[in-house]
């Protein structure tokens, strides 16, 4: 039996996972990877709220993020307007990338 999880309700409190700075060093790690790698930008399928793209996005010159719950990208575009951070997020299936 497959569990599905209903993103579009958890939205509102899905950043709550991250308060207990347990994923800093993994952000940490990403972020040195970045650096060393210097891409041009960075796609995330599946960003969610945006935590990692705006966690990353300083690095680059641009970051994209596609999710299929609408209600996860509104908590994206809803992050701090004072971070100086390009991002687009777009709603899309994972599928309508690798058609």
């Amino acid at each position: 039996m497959t569990h599905r999880v209903d993103y579009d309700k958890i939205a509102p409190t899905f950043d709550a996972r991250y308060s207990g700075g347990g994923y800093r060093d993994l952000l940490r790690k990403m972020r040195s990877k970045i650096l060393a790698a210097n891409p041009a930008y960075t796609l995330e399928v599946g960003c969610g709220t945006g935590y990692w793209l705006f966690g990353l996005g300083d690095l680059l010159p641009h970051v994209y993020g596609v999710d299929y719950s609408l209600q996860m990208l509104r908590q994206a575009r809803g992050r701090d307007p004072n971070i100086q951070v390009s991002v687009d997020i777009a709603m899309m299936s994972v599928h309508a990338i690798v058609a």
